[in-house]
């Protein structure tokens, strides 16, 4: 199996060929208009025990989407089982497999060749971001960003941390006390909420859906204190 370095590049590859073969010129990524391009059938499912499945029958291809799924989580679904069926993973265990279907698919939504120049190009704006790249998670473009910009993304449901990540070069480090205070702020607020300290700034960004309230924080640090 081919190394973290190869890997990406076969990704994006493999992103830029469907998005030529799908004849999609800008943002917005419809994954439906990609799946049609390749000829593959999507179906409507009843899935009670997983969100999506791919297969090939009598030497055609398919994807069964949960018909109970929400447009976001559709969208990722059908990216996600694309990529399995399109990239080269032949050879590699079905936990393996799955972790590069889920970075391929968040390369697929948000395809480098429109994604780098959008979320660096100006201050970052996680809500102008979701505005251009609609199909995608607000939580699927703030991880995705990491491969373009320095930063810590820390997701937070009903004020529990469940996701954290970063591109920095060194060791995650804990929630500090002045991120979580951004993110109450936000959380009480439901507006987007910021602070700078120590060579560190923080902005919360509030995805309210009904009683389910998510945050992300974007936390940057100053190099000369790096």
């Amino acid at each position: 199996m081919y190394d973290f370095d190869e890997r990406e590049a076969i990704i994006e590859a493999t992103v830029e060929r469907l998005l030529t073969t799908a004849r999609i010129e800008r943002p917005p990524i419809d994954p439906v208009r990609i799946a049609r391009a390749i000829r593959i059938n999507v179906l409507d499912r009843d899935l009670p025990q997983r969100r999506g499945q791919s297969y090939v029958y009598r030497g055609m291809r398919f994807v069964d989407i949960g018909r109970t799924a929400r447009a976001e989580r559709r969208n990722f679904t059908l990216a996600h089982e694309i990529m399995e069926l399109e990239l080269p993973l032949a050879g590699s265990d079905k936990q393996l497999k799955h972790e590069i279907a889920m970075r391929g698919a968040a390369a697929l939504l948000c395809p480098a060749r429109f994604f780098r120049q959008a979320c660096t190009a100006a201050p970052f704006d996680l809500f102008r971001l979701k505005a251009a790249f609609s199909t995608a998670s607000h939580e699927v473009i703030a991880l995705r960003s990491l491969d373009f910009a320095e930063a810590i993304m820390s997701v937070f449901d009903n004020g529990r941390l469940v996701n954290r990540q970063t591109s920095y070069p060194f060791g995650l480090q804990s929630v500090t006390r002045q991120e979580r205070d951004v993110v109450r702020r936000a959380m009480h607020s439901g507006e987007v909420c910021a602070d700078t300290w120590d060579g560190a700034s923080a902005t919360a960004y509030p995805v309210f859906e009904n009683d389910f309230k998510r945050v992300i924080l974007r936390t940057s640090l100053d190099p000369v204190c790096l």
